[in-house]
C-alpha cells in the first residue's frame, strides 16, 4: 500500500515550483480558478474577526490573502505547509498585500501540527486531502480536533473518487496535464464524501453541510464539509 510522505511532497512541491506556469497557477490567479466558489461565497465560511484560523497546507498563502483582506482579522492568522519553496511565496504575497501583521506561516505537517491544543477557532483545508492515504485520515483529523477549540469548525474541500476506474483515471489524466513530478502525482490518494464523513465522526466532529457550490476549474468532481468540534 502507498505511503503518503511529508519529505516526498516537500521535494514534489518545490521542483514543481521552478516551473513558471506553476507560480502563476499557485497565485491569486491560481486561487480564483481553483476555488472559485469561495471567491463568490467566502461568507459561508462564518469567519469572524475575532477568530484565529488555520490553513493547513496553505501553498502560496493565496486563499488566507484573499480572505483576511475581506475579513480583516482582528488576532494572527496562521498557515502551515510542508514545502518552504510555497511558504516563501506565501510571506512575499502577504508582505505585498499588507497583511504581514495579520498572517504568518510555520513549516509543518498536518500529521503534526506545530500548535497548542485549542489553538484556533476555525481551521481551512484546500485541496489537501488527496495526498493522505485512507489509513492516515484519523490522525489528520485528531490534529484538527485538537487545535481547535471548543465550538470551533474545521473546513475541508478536495478532490472526490469516483466509483468507476475509468472515472477515476480520467481525474488522473487531467490533473496530470499540468506536469507534476512523480513525487507528487505517486502520492495521490483519492475519498469519498461519505469517508472523509465518517472519519471526522470517528475523530470527534459533528458534520454539517458547507454549501460553496460547483468548481469549475479543473473540471474534477469535488466535496466540502464542514465540521465542528462540539461544545
Amino acid at each position: 500500500m502507498r505511503q503518503g510522505r511529508p519529505s516526498d511532497l516537500r521535494q514534489g512541491y518545490n521542483a514543481w515550483l521552478r516551473r513558471g506556469h506553476v507560480q502563476v497557477m499557485a497565485g491569486p490567479l491560481g486561487f480564483a480558478w481553483m476555488n472559485t466558489p469561495l471567491v463568490w461565497r467566502w461568507r459561508r465560511l462564518g469567519l469572524q474577526p475575532s477568530d484565529r484560523v488555520l490553513d493547513v497546507g496553505c501553498g502560496t498563502g493565496a486563499m488566507l490573502a484573499f480572505l483576511a483582506a475581506r475579513v480583516k482579522p482582528a488576532v494572527a492568522w496562521h498557515g502551515v505547509d510542508v514545502s518552504d519553496g510555497f511558504l516563501g511565496l506565501a510571506r512575499r504575497l502577504i508582505a505585498r498585500r499588507g497583511l504581514a501583521d495579520r498572517v504568518c506561516f510555520t513549516a509543518g505537517s498536518a500529521q503534526a501540527l506545530p500548535y497548542a491544543d485549542g489553538s484556533f477557532g476555525a481551521t481551512l483545508s484546500s485541496h489537501v486531502l488527496h495526498h493522505v492515504p485512507a489509513e492516515q485520515l484519523p490522525g489528520i483529523f485528531a490534529e484538527a480536533y485538537r487545535v481547535l477549540r471548543t465550538g470551533g469548525v474545521s473546513h475541508w474541500w478536495a478532490f472526490e473518487r469516483k466509483p468507476s476506474p475509468e472515472a477515476q483515471e480520467k481525474i488522473l489524466r487531467l490533473l496530470g496535464r499540468a506536469r507534476a513530478p512523480e513525487e507528487i502525482m505517486s502520492n495521490l490518494f483519492f475519498h469519498t464524501r461519505r469517508e472523509i464523513e465518517e472519519q471526522l465522526v470517528r475523530a470527534g466532529f459533528q458534520t454539517r453541510q458547507l454549501l460553496l457550490g460547483r468548481f469549475l476549474v479543473p473540471p474534477v468532481p469535488r466535496f466540502s464539509i464542514a465540521a465542528i468540534r462540539p461544545r
